[in-house]
């Protein structure tokens, strides 16, 4: 598996898209989507009506530590 080497950077409570939370762990939206999928990562969706993904901060650091 490919992350980062560097301890991602975040706001604990911030919610980041996919788009961001995969470049904060140095992976594409479609791995990152894919380990969501996988329960390896908890995920939220804004209630825009839309299935957008969210991921919490602690939740990044929380998968960074457990995956580098």
């Amino acid at each position: 598996m490919a992350i980062s080497i560097n301890e991602p950077v975040v706001n604990l409570t911030g919610r980041y898209p996919i788009g961001k939370a995969a470049e904060l762990l140095g992976m594409s939206r479609g791995t990152l989507r894919k380990y969501s999928d996988l329960g390896l990562i908890k995920t939220g969706h804004r209630r825009t009506g839309k299935k957008e993904r969210f991921f919490l901060g602690s939740d990044i650091l929380h998968f960074w530590k457990t995956k580098a």
